[in-house]
């Protein structure tokens, strides 16, 4: 932290992990020096969704504790965000205005929030190659998956914090469901020895 600028509880996230701390490192750094839209800008500029909705959500979270951003100027800020990052940052706004209060402020972004769940792709279960396939196997990109489970874990959160707890528990079901495709689930592995020990070596 700077000194006189306590950076750290402004942007803890208990939920997980910044994709590149320092990208929103320096987002902060320019917030704590009044350069609003330098550190706009040097968000626009972020190498992936993922790290640009990291930074994003930092400089949201800065301008809601500050008092410097209302639910509506919030849901116009991220209106050109993709699905996946509007939904986590306007859900992690919602819980920030639950706590403190603000029904109104809560219930406007997680309206929003929640209609982004049409365009928040599924994902189907993670089928192991045959072993023969794995020589020239690639395995999918999983970045935009992870974006979406961020992005439903977020509204799950949101949702318990309004108390919409069946909803909550329901998107929950959703994440899993969605995590489920990135990789192999431990039974899929566990069960892959006896695949080989059923076919024999030829299998290879």
């Amino acid at each position: 932290d700077l000194e006189g600028y306590p950076i750290s509880p402004l942007i803890s996230h208990s939920a997980h992990k910044w994709a590149q701390p320092e990208w929103v490192t320096v987002t902060m750094l320019l917030l704590s020096h009044g350069e609003d839209e330098k550190a706009l800008a040097w968000i626009q500029g972020a190498p992936t969704d993922r790290v640009r909705a990291d930074a994003l959500l930092a400089y949201t979270r800065w301008k809601a504790l500050t008092g410097e951003l209302t639910s509506d100027q919030l849901v116009k800020l991220v209106a050109s965000e993709p699905p996946a990052a509007k939904t986590r940052i306007l859900s992690d706004a919602a819980v920030f205005f639950a706590s403190g209060g603000q029904k109104e402020d809560a219930k406007i972004v997680l309206d929003v929030a929640t209609q982004q769940l049409d365009n928040l792709q599924g994902g189907n279960e993670f089928l192991i190659p045959a072993p023969a396939e794995l020589l020239n196997y690639e395995i999918p990109d999983p970045s935009a998956v992870l974006n979406q489970i961020l992005a439903l874990l977020a509204l799950a959160r949101a949702q318990d914090a309004v108390g919409e707890n069946d909803e909550a528990w329901n998107i929950m079901q959703r994440a899993l469901t969605l995590a489920r495709s990135i990789g192999p689930t431990p039974s899929a592995l566990a069960a892959r020895p006896h695949d080989q020990n059923d076919v024999g070596a030829d299998a290879l």
